[in-house]
Order: structure tokens, then C-alpha cells, then sequence
């Protein structure tokens, strides 16, 4: 399947550091589909001492805003951190399709 805009799909959260609490699977709606995702950074030094940065950044199509349903209450991630789809491992903070239940 392709990621659409609105689209229910699982979010894996993070858990705790000290695990108290596991990731879990949460229930997410999509919200933007493919977002620029830096990829490396290098800091710059101009004619007049100013400083900049360089970024390379790639196009990740199935990278997505989520709008993550807690039992707790909403979170809402847009721009700047897309959250990347990840069906093999699911690992923490990714997204991936629900499972098919019986």
C-alpha cells in the first residue's frame, strides 16, 4: 500500500528510558506524506567570520506527520522530525500498517 493523507496506520512509541513502560503500539492518522529528511550537516565559516551550516537533505516518500491517539491524549508531529515507516523491525518511534486481525 502507499501512504495517503488519512490513512490509520500503527505508530510505535518510544517507552521510557529506565523502561518503566515498553513501546506500544498506537493508533496514528496520516497527516503529510513525504517530507526532506537531512541526512548530513556541516557548519561553515564565511569571508567575514559569520558562521552557517550546509545541509544535504534526501526526499523520503513514505517519511509521514502523524497525529498519534494516546490513551493519555493526542500528539500531533509535523515538520522538521517526519517519522519513517519501518514494517520489518517496527522499532521505536516509527510508523507502520496495522496487522490484520482474526
Amino acid at each position: 500500500m502507499k501512504p495517503s493523507i488519512g490513512h490509520i496506520v500503527h505508530y510505535v512509541s518510544y517507552g521510557t528510558k529506565n523502561g518503566e513502560y515498553s513501546p506500544e503500539c498506537r493508533a496514528a492518522f496520516i497527516t503529510e506524506v513525504g517530507q526532506w529528511v537531512t541526512i548530513n550537516e556541516r557548519e561553515l565559516t564565511v569571508e567575514n567570520g559569520e558562521k552557517g551550516r550546509v545541509l544535504t537533505q534526501k526526499f523520503h516518500p513514505e517519511a509521514c506527520s502523524l497525529s498519534v491517539h494516546n490513551p493519555t491524549g493526542i500528539f500531533f508531529n509535523s515538520g522538521g522530525v517526519p517519522i519513517e515507516h519501518d514494517e520489518t523491525d517496527k522499532k521505536p518511534g516509527s510508523w507502520h500498517w496495522m496487522e490484520l486481525v482474526d
